[in-house]
């Protein structure tokens, strides 16, 4: 008996012999074939293999993928990275009034509290205001306090209200400024600027409070309205030194 020849041999001889015996593309692709039918088997027994580890390990990887969109999630809704939270604003109390204007305890050199010349309550609210013009809502009104103070570097009045809510203070606010503005008030819109104090201000210069020359820095701070006020011997800057001195005390 012969010995069974090689396939791959045989066909390979015949083709060095040319392609005279047989159509050469039909031996090229039974080459090919036969090159190919191991390696297909390959991949189809690894993509089983790598099928039969996913499904091992899928609850691993599910608690994984978990960890990972929580983690993003926190990342992106929850993360105290996305910025800092605003602060909760200052509630002010009757008890803080005599810290913001300037007194005895905390003035000024060269400036000391005038006798007789503490007012509060209704009277002090109100004393900014025309005489004759309309009333300012007192529904939510807690207490006010304005003092006069006097010395080698002029005259001036420190003054505050404080309201239930910020709300109603720049109600309250905007009463004043309109009380400021308007003809039928101290009619001194044209010279109205703005200081730059608290969350709104104003600043007036002309006759008001019947003095023939006075300025007046108005700001609100929360539930608070402030004013530092000169009317004697002041200076722009005078006047705005005792503005922010009221305002740092008010921080």
């Amino acid at each position: 008996m012969t010995r069974p020849a090689d396939f791959d041999h045989i066909v390979s001889e015949w083709l060095d012999h040319g392609a005279d015996r047989a159509p050469e593309r039909f031996v090229w692709a039974a080459l090919d074939e036969v090159e190919r039918a191991p390696q297909r088997a390959t991949r189809v027994a690894t993509t089983k293999e790598f099928l039969m580890q996913f499904k091992r390990a899928a609850p691993v990887l599910g608690i994984a993928a978990a960890v990972v969109l929580a983690i993003v999630a926190f990342q992106i809704l929850g993360s105290p990275t996305m910025g800092d939270p605003e602060p909760t604003p200052r509630v002010y109390v009757p008890e803080d009034l005599p810290l913001m204007i300037l007194s005895e305890a905390n003035s000024l050199d060269g400036l000391e509290p005038q006798a007789d010349t503490r007012i509060s309550g209704v009277p002090a609210l109100v004393a900014p205001l025309s005489p004759g013009g309309e009333t300012i809502d007192t529904a939510q009104f807690v207490d006010a306090l304005r003092v006069d103070l006097g010395g080698t570097i002029g005259g001036f009045t420190t003054w505050a209200a404080l309201f239930d809510t910020p709300e109603a203070a720049a109600a309250a606010y905007d009463f004043i400024v309109t009380e400021h503005d308007s003809p039928e008030g101290w009619d001194l819109a044209a010279s109205r600027e703005d200081p730059g104090i608290g969350e709104a201000s104003a600043q007036w210069t002309g006759q008001q409070y019947n003095m023939l020359s006075a300025q007046t820095i108005m700001w609100r701070q929360g539930n608070a309205i402030l004013a530092a006020v000169g009317w004697a011997d002041w200076s722009s800057e005078e006047v705005r030194m005792v503005a922010d001195k009221m305002a740092e005390r008010a921080r």
